[in-house]
């Protein structure tokens, strides 16, 4: 289904406690990176990998990364999480777009990257296509979400067709798009590139849920991460010359 929609629904990934033991672990309130609404209360929260640096064994001990490597492989590992909620005081439409911002780990050559920001300990900017579509994101719910409550819509096939232009996103016909009746404990896997898209919530409820990027042992972002730096090279360079 991923490969052929660009989306796959995992129903029921995790069970009741596990879901409080994620959420104990989330907590968005705190997070450095926490998006606020005029409540004060975190409707969101950026980077949280580098803020929750113990998230990645929860994650792995969940078994979130075993549905991360059943479509990318053996060692496939999370490059970044994000939270989000839509609830009353928080309640935002999202249109049509693919997700072609990540993660970029530290180490890597830039040349190829555009549009490089910094932020929360973490750089994100867009790499090239092949980068994005080795990528697989799991949105882990811990709400319900669908039409009603600002679920997700997902043009399907669309991450097939590359990088899109705003233009040929507007051009998808309305038809294309599928939305996913998730509950909570539901994990929806996406590719980056399939276009997707949803509405605002019509329930005074909450639609929480954790975006989590996962990458490919072999794929750009771990070479990347073990690639010593151009600055490092020089330094190691010149060292070498003054000892010879």
């Amino acid at each position: 289904m991923l490969q052929h929609l660009g989306a796959a629904h995992v129903p029921r990934a995790l069970d009741d406690e596990q879901l409080a033991e994620l959420w104990s672990e989330v907590c968005p309130e705190s997070a450095v990176g926490a998006i606020r609404a005029r409540s004060r209360l975190a409707y969101g929260a950026r980077g949280l990998l580098v803020a929750r640096p113990w998230l990645r064994s929860s994650l792995a001990e969940l078994g979130l990364d075993r549905i991360a490597e059943a479509v990318l492989g053996a060692g496939a590992f999370p490059i970044d999480a994000v939270f989000l909620d839509k609830r009353p005081d928080a309640n935002w439409a999202v249109p049509a777009h693919q997700d072609v911002v990540v993660a970029i780990p530290s180490g890597a050559m830039l040349a190829g990257v555009r549009n490089i920001k910094h932020r929360h300990g973490l750089s994100h900017g867009e790499p090239a296509d092949h980068v994005l579509s080795e990528l697989v994101a799991l949105r882990v719910h811990f709400d319900d979400a669908g039409a009603d409550t600002g679920g997700l819509s997902v043009a399907s096939g669309s991450h097939t067709r590359g990088r899109l232009s705003a233009v040929e996103i507007r051009q998808l016909a309305p038809e294309c798009y599928r939305c996913y009746d998730c509950r909570a404990g539901d994990v929806l896997l996406m590719r980056p590139l399939a276009v997707h898209r949803s509405g605002r919530s019509a329930l005074p409820a909450s639609r929480r849920v954790l975006h989590i990027v996962y990458a490919p042992r072999d794929g750009w972002h771990a070479r990347a991460a073990r690639a010593p730096s151009v600055a490092l090279e020089a330094a190691r360079g010149a060292l070498v010359a003054n000892r010879s």
